[in-house]
């Protein structure tokens, strides 16, 4: 009798186990939340799959094969095991391992993933880092309900970034820039008052800037006035690729202009977790003066005419007041896509021109499967009427446009510049220390002029990415120009 209860006793507790690990067999979506997010997690939850738990952690063991989807809720997950399905991870992170074998989708909510080499996933991978549920009890047992990115900051004042300093540039016309900002943050952030100031090591100048925004639901407002070193070129490369090659090679990618610049906005933004759109109309005042380049230091190109002494080209002083309109759009799906257009319509410019400029900007990246893609960039200036003046021009050439051109070598009001490529992941090698590399075929045109486009340069090539490198070659079809060049991953 004794042997019996305890057998009984033993298999009740392996029973309490396996539920516990489990979790509630009864956990349903109650409110999936808007957008891709939700739909992915509704059809997770519509194939056959199990709930697991395990406080802090949930391993899916090595040597272990799951026959159905798994989806883990308030834990994060180790994947190290194989899976038959998707793997969920419901307000955690997922991590994989080299022995995961996923034969699924990885889906993280209110976390993210975190790749590891050796490991095989067939689906596709994505996270929602602000995506996040709460838990309900109802009749149909335990529903998730979205409750979505984390609330803002009740403090008044905040210091954003590293204790209010921004990340420090490096240009060949300001040298090293430094500056400090708090925010005044009011009404539960509703309305947001950000000082700040910046010195520009090369010009001696303390410039100084306000800001202040303000949002209702999707409503906003913004009006900014600032002394500034402007440029019409970022779109090139990112700021810390700019400043990296700046230092390193004497490589600006940008030409510069002062100006006094006060700007207002006022829009509606729509955003869910996959999908951000804003329209938005304002006004701006620009009063622009050139301004020379050379004099910071920099590894090598520190006194050449080529590098720190390129000259900016002169811009026509004086005053433009203008209208502006403009629309910035987000998707984050398979496909992923970053658009900005603004229209500029000036109502006050030097020497009382009449012109419209137009300026679009699209960035997409398509996944054809985890290991290969598709990547697109578009940028155009388009200006009608008169001729725009100077300080409206946009250039290209070199590295992150069209690498055969020389660095900025054409410009104008009527700028155009596509590339794609076609990239391709070696997952089956693998590195130490780094990621697997990748190899892409590519294409690239562009063309500036003042009035008009001129015949535009054309590019193809290939590029062969081992991070923290990246070898580019690309020939110019019509002449047989040729370019080779060694970089940083980062640097376009």
């Amino acid at each position: 009798m004794l042997r019996h209860g305890a057998i009984a006793a033993l298999l009740l507790l392996v029973a309490l186990r396996a539920s516990a690990q489990q979790g509630d067999s009864s956990l349903y979506v109650e409110d999936a939340g808007p957008g891709a997010a939700g739909r992915d997690l509704e059809a997770a939850f519509s194939r056959p799959h199990a709930v697991l738990y395990e406080r802090w952690n949930t391993p899916l063991l090595a040597g272990r094969e799951y026959p159905t989807s798994v989806i883990v809720l308030n834990s994060d997950v180790t994947v190290e095991g194989t899976v038959h399905g998707n793997v969920v991870v419901i307000n955690g992170s997922l991590h994989l391992t080299a022995s995961a074998r996923v034969d699924g989708d990885l889906l993280a909510y209110g976390g993210n993933i975190y790749d590891a080499p050796g490991a095989v996933i067939a689906g596709h991978r994505d996270a929602f880092p602000a995506a996040r549920f709460d838990t309900v009890r109802t009749t149909r047992g335990l529903g998730l309900v979205y409750h979505g990115p984390p609330g803002v900051s009740k403090d008044i004042f905040v210091l954003p970034g590293f204790y209010g300093f921004p990340i420090p540039l490096y240009d060949r016309v300001d040298g090293l820039s430094v500056g400090w900002g708090p925010e005044l943050q009011l009404g539960d952030s509703a309305l947001i008052v950000a000082p700040s100031f910046l010195y520009r090591s090369n010009l001696g100048a303390w410039d100084g800037a306000i800001t202040v925004s303000g949002q209702l639901a999707g409503a906003f407002v913004k009006l900014t006035w600032e002394r500034t070193t402007s440029s019409n070129d970022r779109w090139i490369q990112r700021d810390f690729a700019n400043s990296f090659m700046v230092l390193c090679c004497g490589k600006d990618f940008r030409n510069y202009w002062r100006s006094d610049l006060a700007e207002g906005r006022v829009g509606y933004a729509w955003s869910d977790t996959a999908h951000f759109i804003s329209l938005w109309s304002g006004a701006r005042s620009d009063d622009a003066s050139s301004v020379a380049a050379g004099g910071p230091w920099g590894i090598t190109g520190t006194s050449s005419v080529n590098s720190m002494y390129r000259p900016n080209p002169a811009v026509t002083p004086g005053r433009i007041e203008s209208w502006l309109a403009g629309m910035q759009g987000k998707l984050d799906e398979r496909l992923k896509l970053d658009v900005s257009l603004q229209v500029e319509v000036p109502f006050t410019t030097p020497g009382d021109l009449k012109f419209t400029q137009i300026v679009a900007d699209i960035g997409a990246t398509f996944e054809i499967t985890p290991v290969q893609h598709l990547i697109a960039r578009f940028h155009s200036i388009t200006t009608s009427g008169d001729t725009a003046p100077a300080q409206r021009y946009g250039y290209l050439g070199g590295a992150g446009s069209v690498l055969t051109l020389p660095l900025l070598g054409q410009g104008g009001d009527q700028l155009l510049f596509v590339e794609g490529d076609y990239r391709y992941t070696l997952d089956g090698i693998h590195i130490p220390y780094t990621t697997p590399p990748s190899i892409a075929v590519a294409y690239a045109a562009g063309g500036a002029g003042v009035g008009k486009l001129p015949r535009l340069t054309q590019n193809i090539g290939a590029r062969l990415e081992v991070k923290p490198f990246r070898l580019d070659f690309f020939v110019d079809p019509s002449t047989g120009e040729t370019r080779t060049l060694l970089l940083l991953w980062f640097v376009r």
